[in-house]
């Protein structure tokens, strides 16, 4: 975010695939495929008689499960904002946190402003992500042995809401019932332990241990469990409702990266890709009447915990987008800076007519609760990931799908149907399409200013081409056509000795646009 010429954007599917692609000086590069809690305690018990002035000790407790550790600032944006200094000497302290800086912190890998999140799993051990705003991306690493982050390329908030009222004349001991509606509101479902570390440690099947956390997870895990990585290390977890459908992204301690995906129940393969503080103690018991009243100290403690959502109360999505919607329109006015959410694929504007499911970030919201800059990304169940970028003055950038390897290597050859009397030479006639390019190869014995075969429409140059083909049997060339509706036609002979053209060799890569 930030200057729009510059960005990054990663993705996850449900078969298994992750996507990046890089937007570096407003070019846009290829997208490139990379290789490979618990649910909110029960509502509070009706406190006595003054369930308006009073919590119990259950009210408590649950409280004091809920995130305490920020990874944010309380409106949503980022914790942590830097114009000097380095990103290693103000990140490598903190913990588990979101960040911003300028292009004069002294290690920014980018020329722009740069914005991301760190994950901790031990103090001194941190890596995370990094987006600038013209789209390009990064994870890094770095640990205590580091004088510096590693970078490795790959391809918000309303405001917390206002310190409590003080209650009646007795501030410092009771609660208001706008006190306990804004606590229970907010983000009790853990992604990590209070103190920012792993929610759980994985030692036995990494499978069985996922699907007891039925939500957004950061958890560890030892490389001797079942259906882990190869090495051990960190990850996040986030699954549907029913536990059928999610996605795991794994950091191991040796600075590789996995990913895998649950569908209809079924596991993937691993799929490598390229390139705190602890929580506050238990509630001091309060005067003689220690399970019906709170100190100020609790006070300050809950208010200055994560209140701004980013995912429901079971870990699920956050905003809907419901098929009469416009997708766009829905995000922008959804009234968080930061957030996830799920789409059927029938709203308009919609990155793919498939479900999706992803997360977006503001800057900020404006006066009327409307995001300002940021992005969004989206990934939709046939494992196609999507982004688009929001700028204030310009609108939404439009959605960029990223390309992995599958657009552009191993592309399968397939052979030209022949048609009037054509026939193979030394090689059978074959194209594929590549990207946005088409390629031809082969020897081809056909009469001239005659259809010899066809390609798909959809593999063909959208304005027709003409180029040059070398004869066989002799010097010479021919010009071939190549129709946009796909037919292929010769026409015309310069050849030293034109009755010994026997064929035409077809080696060709011809761009479609």
């Amino acid at each position: 975010m930030g200057v729009k010429s510059d960005g990054e954007a990663l993705a996850m599917d449900y078969e298994g695939g992750t996507w990046r692609k890089t937007l570096k000086a407003s070019v846009w590069t290829d997208w490139v495929q990379l290789e490979t809690s618990e649910g909110a305690q029960k509502k509070v018990d009706a406190h006595a008689k003054q369930t308006d002035t009073h919590v119990t000790k259950a009210d408590k407790d649950r409280w004091n499960t809920g995130q305490l550790f920020k990874i944010t600032a309380d409106n949503g944006t980022q914790k942590i904002n830097l114009t000097s200094g380095s990103f290693y000497d103000s990140l490598k302290d903190v913990g588990s946190v979101t960040f911003y800086g300028t292009n004069a912190v002294t290690d920014n890998p980018s020329d722009t402003s740069l914005r991301g999140m760190q994950l901790v799993g031990q103090p001194g051990i941190g890596n995370g992500y990094a987006v600038d705003v013209k789209g390009n991306a990064w994870w890094f690493y770095y640990n205590s042995n580091q004088t510096a982050i590693n970078w490795y390329p790959i391809e918000s908030v309303a405001g917390a809401q206002s310190k409590v009222d003080a209650h009646a004349n007795k501030t410092d001991v009771h609660v208001t019932r706008s006190d306990k509606d804004k606590w229970n509101n907010a983000q009790l479902n853990k992604i990590s332990n209070d103190d920012g570390q792993p929610l759980f440690n994985v030692t036995t099947d990494l499978h069985a241990e996922l699907l007891k956390y039925p939500s957004l997870t950061y958890f560890s895990y030892e490389k001797t469990a079942a259906n882990t990585p190869p090495a051990g290390g960190r990850g996040f977890w986030t699954c549907s409702v029913g536990k059928s459908y999610g996605h795991v992204l794994a950091m191991t301690n040796d600075n590789r990266t996995f990913r895998k995906s649950l569908a209809n129940n079924i596991w993937s393969d691993w799929i490598e890709l390229d390139s705190t503080e602890a929580a506050q103690k238990l509630v001091d018991a309060h005067a003689n009447m220690k399970d019906i009243h709170v100190t100020q100290a609790d006070k300050n403690m809950w208010n200055g915990a994560q209140l701004s959502k980013i995912t429901s109360d079971n870990g699920s999505y956050l905003l809907a987008i419901g098929d009469e919607d416009n997708f766009l329109e829905k995000i922008v006015k959804n009234g968080r800076a930061f957030g996830t959410f799920y789409s059927t694929g029938k709203a308009a504007n919609s990155p793919s007519n498939a479900s999706t499911r992803g997360m977006f970030h503001f800057t900020s919201l404006d006066s009327e609760g409307k995001g300002t800059f940021g992005y969004v990304i989206a990934v939709d169940y046939k494992n196609n990931m999507f982004t688009n970028y929001l700028d204030l003055n310009l609108g939404w950038q439009g959605w960029r799908r990223i390309v992995t390897e599958l657009d552009t290597e191993n592309v399968p050859w397939i052979n030209v149907p022949y048609k009037n009397g054509a026939k193979s030479g030394d090689r059978p006639l074959q194209y594929r399409k590549v990207g946005n390019t088409l390629h031809l190869n082969g020897h081809v014995l056909t009469d001239r200013e005659v259809v010899f075969g066809s390609v798909p429409s959809s593999c063909a140059p959208a304005k027709g081409v003409v180029t040059m083909v070398a004869a066989s049997g002799t010097t010479g060339y021919s010009k071939i056509i190549i129709y946009s509706n796909g037919d292929l036609k010769l026409t015309g002979i310069m050849a030293n000795i034109e009755n010994n053209v026997n064929g035409y060799y077809i080696d060709l890569v011809v761009a479609l646009t």
